[in-house]
């Protein structure tokens, strides 16, 4: 009896056609990134580098600004830390009942002293109120005012005294203060209000004032005395 031996079937094997291949080929390089691409890479981190480093290294360059137009205000004055009286001789009016003071004087001063010759010896002054002791100035025979230009631009005129502690001299403290130079008492300025000290209830009195043609007129016809023309 034969034995019948069963011949394995072979599996076909498919070959791909060149054309195939060529097309499989193309696909995989396009999977790939580009060789211009990879090309260009390091020309842009070349132009990078040396754009950082041109940046670090160049020098600045001044900013230049704009030239400033020229104001027509005049330029505003600075008004002093601390000032001392300075002297001046008043014009008395023919009635001896008011005197006139420089207002260019005043303003570039700051405070301004005058001694007026009284018509007659006075050893106490009755005014406001208070009694001022003209003996201790002078044996009475002149009355001291004050003239003060004061920041805000105001023009105050008073007899120069603290009457307390005996004092008729004064200077501007601080730029905001009138300071007495016997007990250093301290009035406001602008309002004569009294800061510190012994008599901040003591300011020079003040005495009215009109301003006309630069000048500037004290009126004295409420003293109970007149001054000496």
């Amino acid at each position: 009896m034969k034995t019948v031996v069963k011949k394995k079937k072979r599996k076909k094997r498919h070959y791909a056609s060149i054309s195939q291949r060529r097309h499989t080929s193309a696909y995989r390089k396009k999977k790939g990134t580009p060789g211009w691409i990879k090309a260009l890479i390091p020309i842009v981190f070349i132009i990078i580098i040396g754009t950082i480093a041109v940046w670090q290294f160049s020098p600045n360059e001044p900013t230049v600004q704009p030239p400033t137009q020229p104001s027509n205000e005049p330029p505003q004055e600075q008004y002093p830390t601390s000032a001392t009286g300075v002297f001046i001789n008043p014009t008395v009016t023919e009635n001896g009942n008011s005197v006139q003071l420089p207002h260019a004087s005043l303003k570039e001063n700051k405070i301004v002293f005058a001694d007026l010759p009284l018509s007659g010896t006075v050893s106490q002054l009755e005014y406001q109120g208070r009694i001022i002791p003209l003996n201790l100035y002078k044996s009475g025979e002149y009355l001291p005012i004050i003239g003060i230009y004061t920041p805000s631009g105001k023009v105050k005129v008073g007899i120069r005294t603290c009457e307390p502690c005996g004092g008729f001299s004064m200077h501007i403290g601080d730029g905001k203060h009138l300071v007495c130079d016997i007990c250093g008492t301290k009035w406001d300025l602008e309002t004569f209000n009294g800061v510190s000290g012994g008599c901040p209830e003591y300011p020079p009195p003040q005495l009215p004032v009109t301003i006309n043609d630069n000048l500037v007129e004290i009126d004295l016809s409420t003293i109970g005395t007149t001054i000496k023309t």
